[in-house]
């Protein structure tokens, strides 16, 4: 009854190439650097999206870096509807309907940021078609009305999002199953076997329930729970730390350790940043005044107040190793590929860069094959019977 159980899985898991065992970290990239792998393949541009993301929550920590943020935060609102689109045309709809519920997420978390922002950035003095008319319902109260009104919308698009990526990760694989579509085989194709296959069919479908437990730590956050985002970020992290152990003892990840390293780091931003806020801002907010919101800095002055901010102060250093560790990554990744290619062919792979194909171009492509393959029989002989 279990998903990973059925014959339609089992066989799908035998007709699969996973990676063998092996250490990813020591034998390096598996794929040579292409921007046709950022932008042309499926794995590039979800972690472009995620590029977007991290910096986008970096300046949001940091109060001030409102121009970063609010670039950063629409590129990734944008690039994740994209990601919806692109995969309902390529027919996996359960990636679509995974896309889906991100970007939802995404948008629960810009809007939330766009408050914070607006809280400690516009005033009466500000232009008028920055904001609406009604932003302000007097001159003291009114950005912190409009905040809590963003907190509220947010709370309701962040549990929408939160339940409709638990349906896809916990209630979609007993009714659907579009696991044999060409697009998802591609991408688990040379992809390590994912833990509790009794549950989990591919390594997509571990991946996506590790986003719905970063969906439930960033929803219990907004709702103010610091049990409740306790559960998460310890879940999470143990997910993120799984995640990195099987990619290291698989061959040909390399590229997908890092990225799941600089998640690692990312994770505990986000822990420290919302401990400081929900263990200390909130609770003593009457005690801080806004001059000290105002105040501070991601190197922060001698003040009184900033005992309050620790938590942001060091989220924004774990955000920091977290965006060095990208750059170290791209640089010797591109240096890597230009001086010493690593030969694929050791690692037991080819060096294409398994691009986004419709289901019709590969039927095309088979029946091109197999027109060749015709061309090129020899004629059949004819016997000459002599009566």
């Amino acid at each position: 009854l279990l998903p990973g159980r059925t014959e339609k899985s089992k066989a799908l898991r035998e007709e699969r190439t996973v990676a063998p065992r092996g250490n990813s970290y020591s034998e390096g990239p598996e794929k040579r650097f292409s921007l046709k792998w950022l932008f042309g393949t499926y794995g590039g541009i979800i972690w472009l999206q995620f590029y977007f993301w991290l910096i986008k929550d970096w300046s949001w920590s940091q109060l001030h870096w409102i121009y970063t943020g609010m670039i950063f935060g629409s590129l990734a609102v944008v690039w994740g509807f994209f990601l919806v689109v692109g995969a309902l045309f390529l027919g996996a709809y359960s990636e679509a309907s995974l896309a889906l519920g991100m970007e939802l997420w995404v948008i629960a978390n810009y809007w939330w940021m766009i408050g914070e922002f607006w809280e400690l950035h516009i005033d009466l003095n500000s232009p008028k078609w920055l904001i609406p008319n009604s932003f302000f319902q007097n001159e003291t109260e009114g950005p912190g009305i409009f905040y809590e009104k963003h907190i509220q919308e947010t709370k309701i698009i962040s549990l929408v999002a939160l339940l409709w990526l638990a349906i896809v990760s916990l209630v979609l694989p007993f009714c659907f199953n579009d696991r044999d579509s060409v697009f998802i085989k591609n991408i688990n194709q040379r992809a390590p076997p994912p833990r509790f296959q009794f549950w989990f069919r591919d390594w997509l479908e571990y991946e996506a329930f590790h986003v719905l437990s970063w969906s439930f730590k960033d929803t219990m956050w907004v709702y103010g729970s610091a049990a409740g985002y306790a559960i998460g970020f310890m879940i999470t992290l143990t997910l993120t730390t799984d995640i990195i152990w099987i990619l290291w003892r698989h061959s040909g990840q390399w590229v997908e350790l890092f990225h799941y390293f600089t998640l690692f780091l990312w994770i505990f931003a986000n822990g420290t940043w919302a401990i400081g806020e929900l263990l200390i801002e909130n609770p003593n907010d009457d005690e801080i005044p806004q001059s000290a919101y105002e105040n501070y800095t991601f190197i922060p002055p001698e003040s009184e107040y900033m005992n309050f901010f620790w938590g942001r102060n060091v989220a924004g250093y774990f955000f920091m190793f977290a965006a060095m560790n990208l750059i170290a990554f791209y640089t010797y990744w591109i240096c890597c590929a230009t001086i010493h290619p690593i030969p694929l062919e050791e690692l037991g792979f080819d060096d294409s860069f398994a691009p986004i194909r419709t289901q019709a171009q590969v039927r095309n492509e088979n029946e091109s094959i197999q027109i060749q393959d015709y061309k090129h029989q020899p004629a059949p002989e004819l016997e000459l019977t002599i009566i």
